[in-house]
């Protein structure tokens, strides 16, 4: 949520917890509110914008996501024999994760 959120904001393309607050937003806010992160996204309002994607547990939604994505990774994972490469695997997914908490 920190400078990857930034990047992503400042070209333009959406991420899931901005597509999940547009979502969770009345439909009639929806666009507007779009419109607004996304004309004036800067340094300055980041907080603001981060107040409400946490708000509307935008935040705490992606992250739930991001870690049912990866359990459903190692339980696929999971028919493979036992290997130092399969943990690997294994970690990783724990590590994408957790990495920015």
């Amino acid at each position: 949520m920190g400078k990857s959120l930034s990047s992503y904001m400042q070209k333009g393309k959406l991420t899931l917890p901005l597509i999940r607050l547009v979502g969770a937003l009345p439909k009639a806010r929806r666009e507007s509110t779009y419109a607004w992160i996304s004309q004036n996204f800067n340094h300055e309002n980041r907080g603001n914008v981060l107040e409400l994607l946490t708000e509307h547990d935008a935040v705490e939604y992606s992250i739930n996501k991001a870690r049912s994505f990866a359990q459903e990774a190692k339980e696929e994972l999971s028919i493979l024999p036992d290997s130092q490469h399969k943990t690997a695997l294994m970690d990783l997914a724990d590590y994408v994760v957790s990495r920015n908490r």
